[in-house]
């Protein structure tokens, strides 16, 4: 089964249990999507056992568990950030690898704001929506963060990591870090929504691009940990 075929399935199903935890006048159970306790199971697509295991997941997979987890949690916050194209230049032209470059500077940057442990995972990307064109290059991604905080203390991060000659006026364009939200209809619509995210996140992760060779997403050992417990909880292991 394709990847985006199982993230369609599974938030179908978890569109169902929702329903019929309202139904009963429940409370939400997050990340929940198969119980005995009011027989939902009957009536989903999937059960446990058709969840592939941890290391067959790909790294999109492991960033939509991530995302899925922090909206059911309501800690999710999305990541848009330019990135300063004279660095890129920079590094090609001493040949020197962006994407570890990149994690680098963000992980010292972060570490200067005392979160170097914050849950967070992003995905570098140099093309166009169509992926026809190059575009500036840019960063979208989201952070796990239970303290509104480090959601700030992330964005000056990352201000500091990827645009170090921003001025103030330019603070507004040049990097989000923003609360995500479910859009379309109650219970239906907030778990469907969830999918196309994760669609406009990778829509270019394929395509190779010489700059930035074969790697262009990272996960933090954090978050992973976190991914890896709530597969766990959905596989019932």
């Amino acid at each position: 089964m394709a990847e985006s075929e199982l993230i369609a399935i599974l938030m179908r199903d978890a569109a169902l249990r929702a329903a019929f935890e309202a139904g009963a006048g429940v409370p939400r159970e997050p990340m929940s999507v198969w119980t005995d306790s009011d027989q939902s199971y009957r009536f989903t697509e999937l059960a446990p056992k058709h969840l592939p295991r941890w290391h067959k997941l790909s790294e999109a997979m492991k960033m939509f568990i991530a995302f899925d987890l922090g909206m059911e949690h309501r800690v999710c916050f999305s990541i848009t950030a330019n990135i300063d194209p004279r660095m890129i230049g920079r590094w090609a032209t001493a040949g020197s690898d962006i994407m570890p470059n990149f994690e680098q500077r963000i992980r010292r940057a972060m570490k200067r704001q005392g979160i170097s442990s914050l849950p967070f995972a992003y995905i570098v990307e140099t093309k166009t929506k169509r992926g026809s064109r190059q575009s500036r290059p840019h960063i979208h991604g989201l952070a796990v963060c239970e303290d509104l905080l480090d959601a700030t203390r992330l964005q000056v991060a990352l201000e500091q990591a990827l645009v170090p000659g921003l001025t103030w006026q330019g603070r507004g364009r040049a990097v989000w870090v923003k609360p995500a939200y479910d859009k379309d209809a109650p219970i239906v619509g907030e778990f469907l929504g969830r999918g196309s995210w994760m669609d406009y996140i990778i829509k270019n992760a394929h395509r190779y691009d010489v700059r930035l060779g074969k790697r262009r997403v990272f996960i933090s050992h954090s978050l992973t940990d976190l991914i890896r417990e709530a597969w766990a909880v959905r596989r019932e292991d």
